[in-house]
């Protein structure tokens, strides 16, 4: 609870100084940063695969393109993060 207090506090802070979609991918990249490094250092993959997690994520990946608006680069990058993020947190 604490990091993620702390989380809201940063991203506020860095959205008074940048641009909105600056401070998330900065934000976005430090995590995947992180989340790769804890993976390559401990060498195991802490993720738990459920059934109907797995339908859930993609029922979420359907919604994000169900209004026909056009997926851009970044917003599979966004997607594919936010998966990652997921799987890292379920554990």
């Amino acid at each position: 609870m604490l990091a993620w207090g702390l989380w809201a506090v940063f991203a506020r802070l860095a959205t008074d100084s940048v641009l909105l979609e600056t401070a998330m991918g900065i934000s976005d990249a430090t995590g995947t940063l992180v989340a790769g490094t804890y993976i390559v250092a401990t060498r195991k993959i802490p993720t738990a695969m459920v059934d109907d997690g797995l339908f859930y994520a993609a029922l979420a990946g359907i919604a994000v393109v169900f209004p026909e608006e056009t997926m851009q680069t970044t917003d599979t990058a966004g997607i594919l993060l936010t998966g990652s993020a997921i799987a890292l947190i379920a554990n």
